[in-house]
């Protein structure tokens, strides 16, 4: 129905080991179909940096075919950045809400607020301008400052990502339905490495065309990246590592030199400390 079953299947292909997440999504995708017009609450990822929140909603819109945009809250003071500064003011300009929709150049993108909960000094007056944009009563209708005409935002679907829910305000808070994520398993990382970032890093060398063939990563090798990686609940280290063997490899192929990449050769390949082995 509507796609949800090939949604699901490219998502699982990419984000493996993370069904329940997927399952929201699809959820999202079939109720965005079903109840047009109705009251939708927006998705909140919440889980520690590193855990794959703009990636997995990047590649939710790819799979849909629809344009993505990325609103960064962090550190951000005035709401008039959001919706923008009227036309009266000195260096006005339109706000980063109808910005992202230009950019996207289409009126149905996937729009991540991200870090929602790291707004700045006037987090309040901030987190206000998606509540009024969240709120059923305004039908999706919003008025830029600058431009100072009503623009339908009813086909736009908002995301949003936090680290944490403390610096979210309770009436903001209700029109988001959280989704947890805690961090990855050790069986999950393994998966996503070998299934998925392994194929992206090589893909980025030309795997399949006859440069990147050549690079072999064991399993046991990822096994032991993993446990090295343990004590990071996200995927940022274990993408870097993995980035870094598959490049030295490359070059020990070229250079015809035997890198004798092992489990037992591993930290010292990466140039690990001993901080980070005694953890592991």
């Amino acid at each position: 129905m509507f796609g949800s079953r090939r949604v699901r299947g490219e998502l699982n292909r990419t984000h493996p080991g993370t069904p329940e997440l997927i399952e929201h999504f699809v959820g999202l995708l079939v109720n965005e179909y079903a109840q047009v017009g109705a009251e939708r609450h927006c998705p909140l990822l919440l889980g520690p940096p590193g855990t794959g929140k703009t990636k997995f909603v990047k590649d939710y819109a790819r799979t849909l075919g629809r344009e993505f945009s990325k609103i960064d809250l962090g550190g951000l003071n005035d709401p008039h950045e959001l919706r923008g500064f009227h036309a009266t003011y000195l260096n006005s300009r339109p706000g980063h809400i109808i910005n992202a929709l230009v950019g996207c150049e289409t009126t149905n993108p996937i729009i991540l607020l991200d870090e929602i909960d790291k707004t700045g000094t006037h987090r309040g007056q901030v987190q206000d301008v998606f509540l009024a944009l969240l709120d059923p009563d305004n039908h999706g209708v919003f008025i830029d400052g600058y431009l100072d005409i009503p623009y339908d935002m009813s086909t736009v679907t908002w995301v949003a990502s936090a680290n944490s829910l403390e610096g979210i305000r309770m009436p903001l808070l209700d029109r988001l339905y959280v989704i947890e994520l805690p961090g990855y398993s050790a069986e999950q990382k393994l998966a996503i490495a070998r299934d998925a970032l392994l194929p992206e890093i090589l893909g980025t060398y030309g795997f399949g065309f006859g440069f990147g063939d050549s690079v072999d990563i064991p399993e046991a090798v990822l096994e032991r990246l993993v446990e090295l990686n343990q004590g990071d609940p996200g995927l940022r280290t274990l993408r870097k590592w993995l980035q870094s063997l598959v490049t030295k490899s490359l070059v020990a192929n070229l250079e015809g030199i035997e890198l004798g990449l092992t489990p037992n050769n591993l930290a010292s390949l990466l140039g690990l400390d001993d901080l980070v082995l005694n953890q592991a």
